[in-house]
């Protein structure tokens, strides 16, 4: 029973139109903004408690609380993010502007704020402070969290019958990026001991992640009602 599912459910991957799903624009779009916030999100969370260990000499204590705040910021974002992209669309705003919207906040947000935390960390440790940086980094992920309502919910706009298999697809490629930002983060701070490259870097993929999205990105049904493969 095990094998004849297994058979079927390969059969049925075979039969989905794929040369129409993975040919849209809008799911590379959403791709990109997706790897771009993945890099940022997974070098934070991967790297923050160093950061304040080794920037401001803070014990693992002190820097896990700093660490953690950004993530309450951005749980409470998102919900606001979600909420109000949902009133703009239920007051006839497009659908495509605003999602370009609310990925704009979630993509040059962050970016903006790892270019204040490249100077912030150039600069020496005794004009800087933990409470500043802390503060950018809870500003960085609290705006990326409008990602919720941006790229988070793009497939949903394009085809919600495929959107859990082209979710699938798109996140093997951001689980991928935001590996490589872990890892890059790390041969940086190797090879240079500067976490301002690192900050840098970082911004650099989130203004191109929010630059791919916003040129792209339309949110008009990848199919029309009358195709079989159109929405229930």
């Amino acid at each position: 029973q095990v094998e004849g599912g297994a058979v079927k459910s390969i059969g049925s991957l075979r039969r989905l139109p794929w040369g129409r799903l993975l040919g849209n624009k809008g799911l590379w779009a959403m791709t990109a903004a997706h790897a771009a916030n993945n890099w940022g999100l997974y070098t934070t969370l991967a790297w923050l408690p160093t950061f304040f260990g080794e920037k401001y000499g803070l014990d693992l204590s002190t820097s896990s609380l700093y660490s953690m705040l950004p993530y309450i910021a951005g749980m409470l974002s998102s919900g606001v993010a979600g909420y109000t992209a949902d009133r703009l669309i239920g007051e006839g705003r497009d659908t495509t502007e605003v999602r370009k919207l609310m990925q704009a906040i979630g993509s040059f947000g962050p970016g903006l704020c790892m270019l204040l935390l490249f100077q912030l960390a150039s600069a020496d440790s005794s004009v800087s402070s933990p409470a500043a940086a802390s503060a950018l980094f809870v500003g960085a992920v609290a705006l990326g969290s409008a990602s919720s309502a941006g790229f988070g919910t793009s497939l949903q706009d394009l085809t919600a019958r495929f959107s859990g298999t082209l979710y699938g697809v798109a996140s093997v490629v951001s689980s991928i990026a935001g590996a490589t930002g872990v890892y890059l983060a790390g041969e940086i701070l190797e090879e240079t001991g500067s976490w301002s490259y690192v900050f840098l870097c970082t911004a650099a993929v989130y203004f191109l992640g929010g630059m791919v999205y916003t040129s792209t990105y339309d949110a008009t049904p990848l199919f029309d009602r009358d195709s079989p493969y159109a929405d229930p």
